[in-house]
């Protein structure tokens, strides 16, 4: 059996406010074209299918487009899909029986059970078991169980799916899991929590989403990462749909296929001179997303403009400098030596524009401050 992995569409995010609508459109029509070449025997979508819990219209409209080009392929390919921590369970699945008709296997939200869908080939069936994000005290409240972890809350979906380990099974799971996951923060699960790896052991591939990079964790474990540039940070990634072959129990081959994002992200940083040289500007390809840092220690008339000309999508600039470093440390000081707000405001304006700031505006700044209670 062959199916694609793919998670982390986040249809409807914006990028410094900048619709990534058309990239996602493009990218999810690309997918669909390897689908007419490879026709394989399911697609699974390991969640965060839409940016927002609520998505816009114009969101709904890009996953609908991308239904329905999907289900335009005969034979029909199932398309196996849960919701991640960006998606609002019941949104997702508030159509699930209708569209299980079409072959599209929308996990509903967790009422206390797990969804599994199984589907046969030569060597017999293949188990998939869908497990959208949960929190563990939604887990804690079905079971009557102390389950405070994201790991707890995995394996009690895990056991409601009741699998014989002996058989062929694919797990499409959604979070924060990898050999180091034990020692991660908040901050570096993206709000998840940590899943210990070893809670996937013994399923023949486990389809993860979350991570926007694609790569291996764990026995069986894979993400597939986002298919189009969703931040500045990962550009050195390739977009990838991965390919899984599974033959007998135990075996499943992993090929990772190549998407091409209509936009790569860069950050360019250095002063405003090495920035729109001959030589940074060839190496940046047309149409890229931008975020620029100038390091120049003296800020450069009408940059965004100038910088526009040669740089079209060109979303932030910023300046990295000495004013602006020393800025960062007087605001952290200022704050624990318990400034009254108005006396940050003026240490702040005075670096930012040289001079203090004038009576007049002062008490523009203190009546603003009285008004919300904050002198």
């Amino acid at each position: 059996m062959r199916f694609f992995h793919i998670s982390d569409l986040h249809i409807g995010k914006q990028l410094y406010s900048y619709s990534l609508l058309p990239d996602q459109r493009a990218v999810l029509h690309e997918i669909t074209e390897r689908a007419k070449e490879y026709h394989p025997d399911a697609i699974l979508i390991a969640g965060d299918v839409f940016d927002r819990s609520i998505p816009s219209g114009e969101a709904y409209t890009v996953l609908d487009e991308f239904l329905t080009e999907l289900s335009d392929i005969t034979p029909r390919i199932p398309v196996l899909l849960i919701a991640g921590n960006h998606d609002s369970a019941e949104r997702i699945g508030c159509f699930s029986e209708i569209l299980q008709s079409a072959g599209v296997y929308f996990s509903p939200a967790f009422n206390g059970s797990t969804m599994t869908a199984t589907l046969t080939d030569e060597l017999g069936e293949v188990n998939f078991i869908l497990l959208p994000f949960v929190r563990p005290s939604v887990c804690a409240a079905y079971s009557g169980e102390d389950i405070s972890t994201y790991t707890e809350a995995v394996r009690y979906q895990l056991s409601l799916a009741g699998s014989d380990k002996t058989k062929r099974n694919v797990v499409v799971a959604h979070g924060y899991t990898g050999k180091n996951a034990e020692n991660a923060d908040d901050e570096e699960a993206g709000g998840t929590g940590f899943i210990l790896p070893d809670v996937f052991d013994g399923y023949d591939y486990t389809a993860l989403g979350h991570l926007h990079t694609a790569h291996k964790s764990g026995e069986s474990a894979w993400y597939s990462g986002s298919p189009v540039r969703c931040s500045f940070a990962g550009t050195e990634s390739e977009k990838v749909v991965n390919i899984v072959t599974l033959g007998e129990k135990g075996s499943a081959l992993v090929e990772k296929v190549p998407l091409h994002p209509m936009h790569e992200t860069r950050e360019l940083r250095g002063t405003y001179d090495e920035l729109t040289s001959l030589e940074t500007r060839r190496a940046v390809g047309e149409g890229d997303y931008i975020k620029a840092v100038l390091t120049d220690e003296d800020d450069i008339p009408d940059a965004v403009m100038k910088l526009r000309i040669v740089y079209p999508n060109l979303l932030l600039l910023s300046y990295d400098n000495k004013r602006t470093r020393v800025g960062d440390d007087v605001i952290s000081e200022r704050l624990t030596d318990s400034l009254k707000p108005e006396e940050v405001f003026a240490e702040l304006y005075e670096m930012q524009n040289g001079n203090a700031p004038t009576d007049e505006i002062m008490k523009t700044v203190r009546d603003m401050f009285s008004e919300v209670g904050e002198t």
